[in-house]
């Protein structure tokens, strides 16, 4: 049996088409050089005072189209593609990775709803209801992390439900689990064939999904129970190819924010593995919440037993924590950011969030090598023209920290707990 490769022209139509290059400019873009086949690429700029040859956005004032020239060459063969980029005027750059839904501007598909001080909620002798988004076009994304705000108990929870379109075919709806302060609430991973939910992320299994809907379930336990109260759904997209445009330079040199510290360590049994929750309950007690009434010795041990997602047995589920912070009353949802200038931007005009990290972490108190963690960033500053983030890490043994930019950029995720 003789099994024939590709041929040359095959190779080069197969990368050609794996290539994704943004419609509408947010950010630099990222241009490869190599590509699957050992194939070599070079862009061409129609107008490199916007775009230049190596995927950096220069914005003007005005609106910009660049047409954007790939040559793929392998052996002797080539193949070009020319790709339309609209680049908005610098005060138009739209966020097109982090979408959220307030609940106060929900309209459709209302019958059973009602908003009350800008939030969703059962009407009256209404003890189970859904609601259905319109289609959302996206950007097309390779992965999500959806969550929520939600005032909620545990007569009174919340579910979402969340399916997307790929390759102009719906996949079935994935959930995260109904979900109540105080309950034992479990998610489940999930694979339909199209997308799956894997903890905490929802992945598209091939090619990038361009759409998305979504569900969210209000249930009570009886009509006199209080509602559920549903502040927002949020979607934190990974973009292929994609980056985001910020403006720092009116930004304050430096910003600290008054964190309360806590030692996950210090926790018996669990200490090791509750650097999620110990964040969380830092980023609580900023907001001047108080648990000893429930837990004397350690907040934080508290805040795990809430947070802890007993479907997959752990602290860690980015979503399950930010949902708890929204259980408090609080705008909370996972962010994925997608350079320091914007963690930057937050830091100076919103406040604290908590970091996923993964590596080698170096600062002047502590080096130690993480396979997944969580710190508080709590501010930064510049020294002698360096820029050093600002963290409480719950790893420290005084937990606070100065991490450099390098060591930022090297382990951060790119995922944010925030809370506002």
């Amino acid at each position: 049996v003789n099994v024939m490769g590709y041929t040359v022209s095959e190779k080069l139509q197969q990368v050609m088409d794996s290539v994704v290059i943004p419609e509408n400019a947010a950010g630099d873009l990222k241009f490869n050089q190599v590509y699957d086949y050992g194939i070599r690429g070079s862009f061409q700029s129609s107008n490199e005072k916007v775009i230049n040859n190596y995927g950096k956005v220069y914005f003007k004032k005005t609106d910009e189209v660049v047409t954007l020239t790939l040559t793929l060459i392998l052996e002797e063969e080539s193949m070009t593609k020319d790709f339309i980029v609209n680049v908005p005027g610098i005060d138009e750059v739209v966020n097109q990775h982090q979408l959220l839904f307030p609940s106060g501007a929900l309209e459709n598909n209302m019958e059973k709803f009602e908003i009350v001080d800008g939030k969703l909620v059962l009407k009256e002798n209404i003890v189970e209801a859904t609601y259905e988004s319109p289609i959302i076009e996206t950007q097309a994304f390779q992965s999500l992390v959806a969550s929520w705000a939600a005032i909620t108990s545990k007569n009174a929870t919340v579910e979402l439900k969340v399916k997307a379109q790929v390759n102009g075919v719906w996949s079935e709806y994935i959930t995260y689990g109904k979900w109540g302060l105080g309950l034992q609430n479990a998610s489940h991973d999930q694979n339909n064939g199209i997308i799956k939910l894997s903890t905490d992320e929802v992945m598209v299994i091939q090619s990038t999904a361009t759409a998305i809907q979504y569900q969210v379930i209000l249930k009570r336990a009886l009509a006199t129970t209080e509602s559920p109260k549903l502040s927002l759904v949020s979607f934190a997209l990974e973009i292929p190819g994609y980056s985001y445009y910020v403006d720092t330079s009116e930004l304050p040199k430096s910003k600290c924010y008054d964190v309360p510290r806590l030692n996950q360590n210090v926790v018996p049994t669990i200490g090791n593995i509750i650097c999620s929750a110990t964040s969380t309950t830092m980023l609580l007690k900023y907001k001047d919440l108080d648990f000893t009434e429930y837990d004397k010795e350690y907040e934080h041990r508290y805040i795990a037993s809430i947070v802890k997602d007993y479907g997959n047995n752990i602290y860690g589920n980015w979503v399950y924590n930010t949902v708890t912070m929204g259980g408090y009353g609080f705008d909370a949802y996972v962010a994925r950011m997608y350079s320091i200038d914007e963690l930057i931007y937050h830091l100076a005009t919103v406040g604290p969030v908590a970091l996923s990290v993964k590596g080698k972490m170096v600062s002047s108190e502590k080096t130690y090598t993480t396979a997944g963690h969580l710190i508080v960033a709590i501010g930064y500053k510049y020294v002698d023209g360096k820029l050093y983030i600002l963290c409480n890490d719950p790893n420290v043994q005084n937990v606070y920290c100065e991490y450099s930019e390098s060591v930022i950029k090297n382990t951060w995720r790119q995922i944010a707990y925030v809370i506002k």
